[in-house]
């Protein structure tokens, strides 16, 4: 295992050496994991709009503000059911 002082000296070693970081690292290759797509605050018409466009993705984090907050989560249930 080769040592590094910070990623970005490992990442301009795998740069200039043409290979991945994580092969320069001896590590084995990263897996995908997955996010959560967060759908900012907003009226609960255009949280409906973009929960909507975002519906393709595994998880969605929704951002509350209070008052309005259970009209803003059943406009984002209605675009992304």
């Amino acid at each position: 295992l080769l040592r590094f002082d910070g990623l970005h000296q490992l990442a301009r070693k795998a740069k200039a050496a043409g290979i991945e970081a994580w092969r320069l690292a001896g590590l084995s290759r990263p897996v995908a994991c997955e996010t959560a797509y967060t759908l900012s605050l907003g009226t609960p018409d255009s949280m409906q709009l973009k929960a909507g466009e975002n519906a393709h993705r595994p998880l969605l984090k929704v951002k509350l503000g209070g008052e309005g907050d259970m009209a803003r989560l059943e406009a984002v249930r209605a675009g992304a059911p």
